[in-house]
């Protein structure tokens, strides 16, 4: 069974005490810590995905809105 560096992310046998790949210590370091820093969690996805939708709607509603001013100007 192997587990994750905390630092370069390799596979590490479950009992080494140093990365092979970083060399770096890994004495302490638990298997609950074995998350990558900065990933996206459920609610920071939600989010973006929200922003995502509510800016092609402002998107569209833009788009529309010089058309019709476009329309409104020739005539």
């Amino acid at each position: 069974m192997a587990r994750r560096c905390p630092f370069c992310y390799e596979k590490v046998h479950k009992l080494a005490s140093v990365c092979p790949h970083c060399h770096r210590d890994m004495a302490g370091q638990s298997d609950s810590s074995q998350k990558r820093p900065g990933g996206i969690g459920l609610c920071s996805g939600v989010v973006m995905g929200l922003m995502g939708i509510a800016t092609g709607a402002l998107a569209v509603i833009l788009v529309g809105f010089l058309k019709e001013r476009q329309k409104w100007e020739e005539s």
